[in-house]
């Protein structure tokens, strides 16, 4: 056989050698894929069967008490807060208020969600003494002016507390603001989705980005916009996914917090102003 056709059959038993590597190579990676894939299916299966952890449902006057002995445990507690009632704001209704408490606003300690059913507590939410202080309720915390208090568009849940149950809101952090704030500049005309800052900014691992995704469909479930009614929010007992949906929304705030609050104190990695609505 001449050299010039050895050399081409050489050529092509490499080239086939190394189509083989590479297909061996695409399968192994497909098959490594579809591994994850079912692990992190499974993982998200299990987790939303579980009640949410270290979340409490308060609905008795125990329980408020509780959150607020809580919340006085530490002179650096720092809450996290959200609300969902039906049309909410000054003119709605308020059924029910989200609070995560973390012992320092940087983290660390033990925090705790409390979901609560103001629907049926109405006024005795905010003002119910806690157990250890007596002296002390919630109103009393959420208009302390030392008190951390962070939202992401504190708009309506402000309107909400302070027409409906005269409760005037201090220590305000607007979270939306600070992701505002945190982009690098291209972009500061509109407001970020909460949502969508959390899938992009918190740090959720993809687990955790499916427990989200799964828990918010609850949301659609109760906002007539979404083809909801909401009847379902005013639904007593709760729902479970309705209860998921107002513990988790709350949970991924803090990291947010950390998030921004790194940028803006001089971390060289600014937001690009992305994900935007009006």
């Amino acid at each position: 056989m001449p050299s010039a056709a050895k050399r081409r059959a050489r050529l092509a038993a490499q080239e086939s050698r190394l189509l083989a590597m590479a297909y061996r190579e695409q399968v192994e990676n497909a098959r490594k894929a579809e591994e994850e894939r079912l692990q992190i299916e499974a993982d998200v299966a299990s987790l939303l069967a579980e009640p949410p952890k270290k979340t409490l449902l308060v609905n008795i006057l125990e329980q408020v008490q509780d959150l607020v002995d809580t919340v006085s445990a530490s002179p650096e507690t720092a809450l996290y807060v959200d609300a969902e009632g039906v049309e909410l704001g000054r003119y709605g209704k308020l059924n029910i208020l989200q609070i995560h408490v973390e012992p320092t606003i940087l983290g660390g300690g033990d925090p705790f969600t409390f979901v609560i059913d103001v629907q049926i507590l109405q006024q005795s939410t905010f003002d119910t003494p806690g157990r250890k202080n007596p002296h002390l309720t919630l109103r009393e915390i959420l208009e302390d002016p030392t008190i951390p208090v962070l939202l992401w568009d504190c708009r309506q849940d402000s309107d909400a507390v302070n027409y409906q149950f005269k409760v005037a809101l201090a220590g305000v952090i607007d979270l939306q603001l600070m992701e505002v704030a945190a982009r690098d500049g291209r972009n500061k005309y509109y407001l970020g989705a909460y949502g969508e800052c959390v899938l992009d900014d918190a740090g959720l691992s993809p687990v955790e980005k499916k427990v989200m995704n799964e828990d918010k469909k609850a949301k659609a479930t109760f906002i007539p916009e979404y083809r909801g009614n909401w009847d379902r929010l005013a639904e007593r007992p709760m729902r479970r996914e309705i209860y998921r949906y107002c513990a988790g929304d709350v949970k991924y705030m803090p990291a947010l917090f950390r998030k921004y609050a790194g940028i803006l104190q001089g971390e060289p990695t600014p937001l690009s102003g992305r994900r935007l609505h009006v």
